[in-house]
């Protein structure tokens, strides 16, 4: 039921982590057979038909649109990666940050495996002959693979689920950050008028034995 020939149902799939600047961003190479699965909604500038059929021709890339801005890059402006062989491409589109916050970027394997100097495979995607499932497929790969191996096999649900996951965690980490601004904003305030009815506390003091009422002082303050 599964396929492990690389005829065609076996696509190699490259990626990794780069220095970029000041961010560690996410590179994604995608073989030319998933440059068509680029939807739109992940693109900020750019149209997804003509970006993935630039992304299969090769020589360009896609920017989160972050990364784009922070570089003062355009669409259609080349650019080099600061990969261990560098390359120099051009800007297809510029699209959001994958769920991946320093930012992202998705190239052509061939592109990557240039960049690197290295034909190495970070994942490959198997598909199933048709009537068999998922868990099946999974089941069959753990076994082909053996116990010693060092990959690990997750099925296109459980990978998205897990990316859901990741973004849902990203989002709760932002609504903490927040609050904790507006905690220590708060607390700010709170210290500079501690700080001030200090500095004034002779002031105060005068007004309240001239008798000025106790609620109008706190009032006036």
């Amino acid at each position: 039921g599964v396929d492990v020939r690389g005829d065609g149902t076996f696509t190699p799939y490259r990626g990794g982590l780069l220095d970029y600047g000041d961010r560690r961003v996410w590179v994604l190479a995608l073989p030319p057979s998933a440059a068509a699965s680029l939807a739109q909604a992940q693109l900020v500038a750019g149209d997804a038909r003509t970006t993935a059929r630039r992304l299969r021709a090769g020589g360009w890339l896609v920017l989160s649109q972050a990364l784009a801005a922070e570089h003062h890059l355009h669409v259609g402006q080349a650019l080099t990666l600061p990969t261990p062989a560098p390359q120099r491409l051009r800007l297809a589109a510029t699209s959001t940050n994958l769920s991946w916050a320093p930012g992202a970027v998705i190239m052509d394997a061939a592109d990557f495996a240039r960049a690197w100097g290295s034909p190495d495979v970070s994942a490959y995607g198997v598909l199933l002959d048709r009537g068999v499932s998922p868990a099946r497929g999974a089941r069959e790969i753990e076994r082909a693979l053996g116990a010693g191996s060092g990959l690990s096999v997750q099925t296109a649900a459980a990978h998205a689920a897990q990316q859901s996951a990741l973004s849902r965690q990203a989002l709760a980490r932002l609504g903490q950050i927040a609050t904790l601004i507006l905690v220590v904003a708060v607390l700010a305030m709170a210290a500079a008028m501690g700080a001030l009815l200090w500095q004034r506390r002779p002031r105060l003091a005068k007004l309240r034995l001239e008798g000025l009422a106790q609620a109008e002082m706190w009032a006036a303050v």
